[in-house]
């Protein structure tokens, strides 16, 4: 289930710039919002770009940066920073935060993972943990990002918490999903437009 999607997301999100923000909006995308609508959602985004219905409030800010910074964005994460620096590079893009860069890490490398508030619920993480504010020092901000990547790690790291997730979700939505396979499968379904 995994090694098979995150590959196929991992390929799929390095292979340019336009497919990098591809995966960044499905990230944005998926926030405040249940899994099984966000394909729709990317469609419509890709469809009317700044116009979609779904890129409201901070999302609408998020997609215009991707497309304004994403040469810049690609060439630095394809140059295979640190996993620390990569975070921090992800979680100044607006809307996303340090759990959704974690999403994004884990969709597009492999590695990291998105602690989000289910799975905060289900390991008993603090709200706190996963909050960055803008307005930290730089030390305490690496102190913060470093304590996400070992938080991640200490869970099971990226394989784990995807499969945790994929059956958590398939078991409190039987009517949605098969089963964990077939949410694991929605991430790349989704980018391929395969709604």
């Amino acid at each position: 289930m995994y090694a098979t999607h995150i590959r196929s997301c991992n390929d799929y999100a390095q292979y340019n710039s336009d497919h990098m923000v591809d995966v960044a909006l499905m990230v944005v995308l998926s926030i405040q919002q249940n899994w099984d609508t966000v394909g729709a959602q990317l469609k419509d985004v890709r469809e009317n770009g700044v116009h979609s219905k779904y890129l409201w409030g901070f999302k609408n800010d998020t997609y215009k940066y991707l497309h304004a910074n994403k040469h810049e964005l690609y060439a630095e994460s394809i140059s295979r920073q640190s996993d620390l620096d990569l975070l921090d590079r992800w979680a100044t893009v607006p809307g996303l935060g340090m759990v959704k860069a974690g999403f994004m890490l884990q969709l597009m490398f492999n590695k990291v993972g998105c602690i989000d508030i289910h799975n905060a619920r289900m390991y008993d993480v603090a709200p706190s943990q996963l909050r960055l504010d803008p307005n930290l020092t730089l030390r305490t901000r690496t102190i913060k990002l470093q304590g996400y990547l070992d938080l991640c790690e200490r869970l099971g790291g990226s394989e784990y918490l995807w499969r945790q997730w994929c059956v958590n979700l398939a078991d409190r939505n039987p009517n949605k999903y098969d089963d964990q396979y077939d949410v694991s499968a929605k991430h790349i379904d989704y980018l391929r437009g395969d709604v």
